[in-house]
């Protein structure tokens, strides 16, 4: 029984868009990232990652 919501949920923490629901905590503090999905630029000034 999987519901269709469960690939939707694990897809967020497989992409690189688990640092921005992971690790929001670090985000807020401006800690060094990877390659993440952010609406906007991220404080290290590097480019958006839109997919």
């Amino acid at each position: 029984m999987t519901p269709p919501a469960e690939p939707v949920e694990k897809r967020p923490y497989t992409a690189p868009e688990l640092t921005v629901y992971g690790t929001l905590a670090e985000l807020t503090q401006g800690a060094p990232q990877g390659p993440r999905t952010d609406t906007e630029a991220d404080p290290m000034g590097n480019p958006l990652r839109t997919g």
